[in-house]
């Protein structure tokens, strides 16, 4: 599976690791995914059976700017993220990989506050069930302006 667009114009284009962030409820840290792995990785919250809601961190590469990049993963070998164009994908996670940046591992979205089996609620009615499905009942355009 290719990516496949989900939504566009989310306003995080090249901020990935900002958009997964706010789409899972978790403070801000790091200035990149690369950053954001290092911290958390650090911290004991590595998974190697990752279940929807939990982080799949990929290297840096040059398509990436040497940042990395990160997304949530969706439980059927695919994850959600948003792309330099700002638009929101649904990517094949081992062709993502092949294709773009190796991944460096997962994060466990329960060891960072969220709890397994549940629904965390985030901004503008969205719902993230972690160990379930990712669901999105509504899709926030941001306005900066």
């Amino acid at each position: 599976m290719a990516c496949q667009t989900i939504a566009s114009g989310t306003g995080f284009g090249n901020l990935c690791l900002a958009w997964v962030q706010n789409r899972a409820g978790l403070p801000h840290v790091g200035a990149t995914a690369l950053d954001a792995w290092s911290i958390y990785s650090g911290r004991g919250t590595t998974t190697s059976s990752p279940a929807s809601g939990d982080l799949v961190f990929f290297g840096g590469a040059p398509i990436n700017g040497n940042a990395g990049h990160v997304g949530i993963v969706n439980g059927d070998g695919s994850f959600a993220s948003v792309l330099s164009d700002g638009n929101e994908y649904s990517c094949d996670i081992s062709t993502f990989a092949a294709q773009n940046a190796p991944v460096l591992g997962y994060i466990s979205i329960a060891a960072l506050g969220g709890s397994s089996g549940s629904a965390l609620s985030l901004p503008g009615g969205q719902t993230l069930l972690v160990g379930g499905a990712l669901v999105i009942t509504a899709i926030l355009l941001w306005d900066y302006a």
